[in-house]
């Protein structure tokens, strides 16, 4: 599978890329193509026009993952900033991506989107969280 014959991305698109970086446990292979879409319209794009048969994997953080030595075969997904975005939907509701971020910014944004007068202790079953 060479470049030619991926869609066009405008996020980065790397080939054998080295996921051990990118794992807790610092081990394990290559993927043999990594991409990060910039947003939401270029990874739906991206998969709309990837070739069915290419074998398709999504890389969180990373955590309680090993990577076989011999790498990842096809598309391995990773989503970045644009995908950890929260947004309020009502004033109980958040909606949370499914990027990495750093906890503290996702906690500073969740108690940010909620109302002055929620708190999370005081009513913890009135906050209903979606993971998109």
């Amino acid at each position: 599978m060479s470049v030619d014959t991926l869609p066009q991305v405008q996020g980065r698109l790397t080939e054998n890329a080295p996921l051990a970086p990118l794992v807790w446990f610092k081990s394990g292979g290559a993927a043999q193509w990594l991409f990060e879409p910039k947003d939401e319209d270029d990874l739906v794009q991206f998969l709309r026009d990837l070739d069915p048969e290419v074998p398709v994997m999504a890389l969180g953080l990373g955590s309680n993952m090993i990577v076989r030595d011999a790498g990842v075969p096809g598309v391995v997904v990773r989503l970045g900033k644009a995908f950890s975005k929260i947004d309020k939907v009502d004033d109980v509701t958040l909606r949370c991506g499914a990027g990495r971020a750093v906890s503290s910014s996702l906690r500073l944004r969740a108690m940010q989107a909620l109302p002055a007068s929620s708190s999370c202790a005081e009513s913890p079953a009135r906050l209903a969280v979606s993971f998109e």
